[in-house]
């Protein structure tokens, strides 16, 4: 986003360790503590001085730098940090053969960008074709977008990407299941396709599974996956064109997160819709809407920015608000509660001068949040000590019985599980049901919420259930590859020997997409004493 919120200078501490936030989502992922990099923040303070712009995809981050080059640093896999290998960096590296760039943005394993001369580059994973170029080999440096001229912005989903024209048109490339693209289709494009009826466009951004833009009439437009009401229609359908979202008028800025989209009013109001079970529509609920609603506690509103499962906001006069998930303090209020309320930044000062920083999709977009996460989620300075307890008892590993009470396995015999709570509040979760091999282990974080009260949430990977597992559940909710994310609430028994718990479960596929067989469980655990 090329509009989004400015930070001075004197913030530029917290700025930099939020690059340790790239890797902490609003859904959790396994984390090998042994291979974690050690960042250089004197050479990430060189990097990103001055910089015009800063994006954040899933475990990577890139910098616009003074000089019209980009920089990037972080998870190298894909190649999404563009500098010809396939290598982690812990600190920037410059992306080869680029210069004259006016903007960049960071999707979930790729980065494209946009150079003054109106054509585009784009690197990394290409397995949707997210890269432009006319095929779908992956590239670990910046390869052409093919036909794309006249550009001014880029914004990349997860698996897609979107640029805006100067005529005020746009162009989508990549994944579109969903009609992520928005040209009629559900077709993958490896090249880019214009947006159906889009004219006048002054701001086109890509959330996780959809796309948005503002108009110069300040309505707005979205199409993609609507399940959740994202696209703000009044419907919860999936739409491959662009459908115009209800009765917003006067929107100046839009950002699309996971499956909820804001926009910011020239009147310095606010609206959200989509997916709120967060809260991160910000209107004190927590109910779905697929209209547009107005964010509370919000005035002379400049730019808002979406995340995984949480929303932020800056103001004219400098401050900054969030709201919706907080469970890795993202919110930046030093609490990790969520919030469906905005609640405001801790420490940011006066966000109006300075640089404009950014991040962008899977992670959250705009500078204060990347400070915000910092302050009270997932930089080593703070999360590990004041998110999770340094010694409690819950800590040791426990024999659990788990019972489904709704949702696709509640016709299954009771499951027993292995929970191993570590010190410095991480877990691991593993099963073996009678007569089947083990189901793929989970990880996860901890904390202490209260008097022998504790709060987990973990992810497990399904990546080749065994066909035994499959015949005994029946088909039910397992995927041959998808993840499934759980939040359990536990209660410690005063003598330390055992503790009940309930489940919330939800299964998501492979692209990270929610999907059926989600439901809840009861737990109850007892100690293990070797």
């Amino acid at each position: 986003m090329q509009s989004t919120a400015n930070l001075r200078a004197t913030s530029l501490v917290a700025i930099l360790t939020a690059v340790f936030a790239t890797a902490c989502q609003d859904v959790l992922r396994p984390v090998d503590a042994t291979t974690q990099p050690s960042f250089d923040l004197g050479s990430l303070a060189q990097a990103v001085s001055g910089a015009s712009n800063i994006s954040g995809g899933e475990n990577h981050s890139c910098a616009l730098r003074p000089n019209a080059t980009v920089a990037c640093w972080g998870k190298g896999d894909d190649g999404q940090l563009g500098d010809g290998t396939f290598a982690n960096r812990t600190t920037p590296v410059s992306v080869v053969g680029l210069t004259n760039v006016v903007s960049v943005a960071a999707g979930r394993f790729h980065t494209c960008a946009i150079l003054a001369d109106g054509t585009g580059r784009c690197w990394g994973s290409n397995s949707s074709g997210q890269l432009g170029n006319g095929g779908v080999a992956g590239s670990p440096t910046p390869v052409i977008i093919s036909g794309l001229t006249g550009a001014v912005q880029v914004s990349s989903g997860a698996y897609h990407s979107c640029a805006r024209l100067s005529d005020g048109t746009a162009r989508c490339w990549g994944f579109n299941p969903d009609g992520e693209l928005g040209n009629g289709s559900n077709t993958n494009s490896n090249v880019p396709v214009v947006v159906t009826g889009l004219t006048s466009a002054i701001d086109v951004e890509a959330g996780w599974f959809h796309s948005c833009a503002v108009r110069t009439d300040g309505t707005a437009r979205c199409w993609g996956q609507g399940g959740s009401g994202q696209l703000g229609n009044g419907s919860t359908t999936s739409s491959n064109t662009p459908v115009t979202v209800s009765g917003l008028a006067g929107a100046v800025d839009i950002d699309g997160g996971g499956s909820h989209t804001c926009a910011a009013l020239s009147d310095g109001s606010a609206r959200c819709w989509g997916n709120n079970v967060s809260g991160q529509l910000g209107n004190g609920s927590t109910t779905n809407s697929s209209v547009p609603v107005r964010v509370r506690k919000l005035r002379g509103t400049t730019a808002v920015v979406a995340g995984g499962g949480h929303s932020c906001a800056v103001s004219s006069a400098g401050s900054e608000r969030c709201w919706g998930s907080g469970f890795f303090g993202q919110l930046g209020n030093g609490s990790t509660g969520s919030s469906s309320v905005p609640v405001v930044v801790s420490g940011m000062g006066d966000a109006r001068s300075g640089r404009q920083l950014s991040m962008n999709t899977c992670a959250s977009r705009s500078a204060f949040l990347m400070a915000a996460i910092a302050i009270a989620g997932c930089s080593p300075s703070s999360s590990a000590e004041s998110a999770k307890p340094a010694q409690s008892a819950l800590i040791g590993a426990w024999q659990s019985n788990v019972r489904f009470n709704s949702g696709a396995f509640v016709s299954m015999k009771d499951l027993r599980f292995l929970y191993v709570f570590n010190l410095g509040g991480t877990m691991t979760e593993s099963s073996n049901y009678d007569g089947a091999p083990p189901v793929p282990p989970a990880y996860g974080v901890w904390r202490e919420t209260g008097a022998n009260k504790y709060e987990a949430k973990y992810i497990f990977y399904i990546t080749k259930p065994p066909a035994a597992f499959q015949d005994i559940v029946g088909g039910g909710g397992w995927m041959p590859t998808g993840h499934g994310v759980l939040t359990e609430s536990i209660t410690l028994a005063a003598d330390g020997n055992s503790f009940d718990s309930t489940i919330h479960y939800e299964p998501f596929d492979m692209s990270g997409k929610p999907t059926t067989g989600g439901g809840d469980a009861t737990v109850h655990g007892t100690r293990i004493v070797f």
